[in-house]
């Protein structure tokens, strides 16, 4: 069984190793096509082009706050009293592009205090930090723009050249509109994804092939388990099976293979092949009885030919010695008849036991021909003078067997449970069919066997009855041996016994369509 398991799990293996270099090399080729597909020398180009243009527009979009604020500053917005004209709340208008949010616009003196502040909507509250104006330390620094990404917050400083007697700092906080930053922050992650993918080219595409090549060891690892579990339960009832039938080789038609709850064909092989054991233990007990009882019936026949012979010249001896004393005297003429009357009866006892050895050892062949089984017990019954209760199916069929040894049967039976019943209570019949077989039950309510007279009542010469030779069942086995089926007792103590009788339908029937 072995070599069926190793066979088993190397075809499961080939199975899937097969394929594997086909779908090494397919699996590798798409990796590289669809790492292709996004990281190439097109997109890298296209991303950094796209970055370049955001630049531009943000470089752009910083120098025009400078620009909106150095408007501011040409125009006679400060007086002498240093106050922010009211020309500066046209502003927003003027840098109402789609790209800027303006928040506050704020006027420090030279020293970095806050002059005057107005407040473009709720967020121009935000402090801002004086000392961004230490970065105008440098004289040619004219203007400055502070950004912010993160808090999306730009601060734009112009300093303002001397005016008249005023010296200072004008200064505009403003926010991006969200739909441009979400644009420009996706074009940058998008960049930067890019680039990690364009870095770890390599590392990516061994960690996708190690990857498979993982789940495919796994696979692998599963295939091998389910390959041991389907071979161990393919083959154990089968290695099962060897022994079996080792062992019946031996002769021990007793072995069974354990019974399994399987219902596929190997359970139906398990099933078929304990029956088949069973069949052949049952013909064998049955040949061997057979070959026993035609042993029996051989001595028998000896036995009748060898006590036959003398009985009659010792009976017309005796007879003689009788007839010729003339019985002068007359206390042995008195011992002589008594004598001669046991010898008779002797005689008589040994002549019922020759017909008894004769009728044993010269049974007649099996003649089947096709009869009513039902019918023939009725016939039997009407003997027996209403002592008997049948219980017959009627759904017998008409099969083949031998009428006058099946006759030959129900007497001796009927007549065993008569003598076993001294009550003379009813003895029952009963008949029953079970698919292609037919149970012959005969019941009395008699005294009992027990368990050590039951293994041994239908051997031929043992009986329970005083002057019996003990033939009657041993020929009604034979009968029902002869017919294919088999007979066995039920019985207990003081309720009485019932022997059953197993009949084949088919293969009795079988047996006249062949002859």
């Amino acid at each position: 069984m072995k070599k069926i398991r190793t066979k088993i799990i190397v075809i499961l293996l080939l199975l899937v190793l097969i394929p594997l270099i086909p779908t090494s090399i397919l699996v590798f080729q798409l990796i590289h096509q669809t790492y292709r597909v996004g990281v190439n020398p097109q997109v890298r180009e296209g991303l950094e082009q796209g970055m370049t243009f955001s630049k531009m527009i943000y470089d752009l979009q910083r120098k025009e706050l400078v620009t909106a604020l150095e408007f501011m500053a040409q125009t006679t917005v400060f007086q002498e009293s240093a106050k922010i004209s009211p020309a500066v709340f046209d502003l927003p208008m003027k840098l109402d592009t789609g790209f800027w949010h303006l928040h506050s616009l704020s006027l420090f003196d030279g020293r970095g205090h806050k002059l005057q502040q107005i407040d473009y909507d709720s967020l121009g509250a935000a402090t801002f930090d004086p000392r961004i104006l230490t970065e105008f330390r440098i004289p040619e620094r004219r203007s400055l723009v502070v950004s912010d990404r993160e808090a999306n917050r730009f601060t734009a400083v112009l300093k303002i050249e001397p005016v008249k007697t005023f010296r200072g700092f004008l200064v505009l906080q403003a926010s991006m509109q969200k739909i441009p930053l979400l644009k420009a922050d996706s074009l940058l992650n998008t960049q930067q994804i890019y680039q990690t993918l364009d870095f770890k080219r390599d590392h990516l595409i061994k960690s996708f092939l190690w990857s498979f090549i993982l789940i495919f060891v796994i696979l692998l690892a599963l295939v091998i388990l389910l390959g041991i579990w389907i071979s161990a339960r393919l083959t154990s009832p089968f290695s099962q099976l060897v022994t079996a039938t080792a062992e019946i080789g031996k002769g021990n038609l007793d072995y069974r293979l354990p019974v399994s709850s399987r219902r596929d064909e190997v359970g139906q092989l398990i099933f078929h092949f304990n029956a088949m054991t069973r069949q052949l233990k049952e013909n064998q007990q049955r040949m061997i009885y057979l070959e026993k009882m035609a042993a029996w019936q051989q001595m028998a026949r000896k036995m009748a030919h060898e006590i036959k012979n003398p009985l009659t010249p010792i009976q017309l001896t005796i007879q003689q010695l009788v007839d010729k004393y003339d019985g002068s005297n007359r206390e042995y003429h008195k011992l002589l008849q008594e004598c001669f009357e046991i010898i008779q009866d002797e005689i008589g006892s040994l002549r019922r036991l020759v017909s008894e050895f004769s009728e044993f050892g010269r049974l007649p062949e099996l003649q089947l021909s096709m009869g009513n089984l039902n019918e023939l017990i009725r016939e039997v019954a009407a003997l027996y003078s209403g002592r008997l209760r049948l219980k017959l199916d009627g759904k017998i069929p008409v099969f083949a067997f031998d009428e006058d040894r099946m006759r030959r049967l129900f007497i001796n039976l009927i007549e065993n449970a008569i003598q076993a019943d001294l009550g003379n209570q009813p003895i029952t019949i009963e008949t029953e069919i079970m698919k292609d077989r037919i149970i012959i039950k005969v019941q009395d309510r008699g005294e009992g066997i027990s368990d050590q007279q039951i293994d041994k009542i239908f051997e031929p010469y043992f009986s329970t009855k005083k002057g019996s030779m003990g033939l009657g069942l041993a020929i009604s086995r034979l009968i029902v041996e002869e017919h294919g089926g088999t007979i066995r007792v039920e019985s207990e103590i003081k309720k009485g016994t019932a022997f059953i009788i197993d009949l084949p339908l088919n293969n009795l029937n079988n047996q006249v369509n062949h002859g």
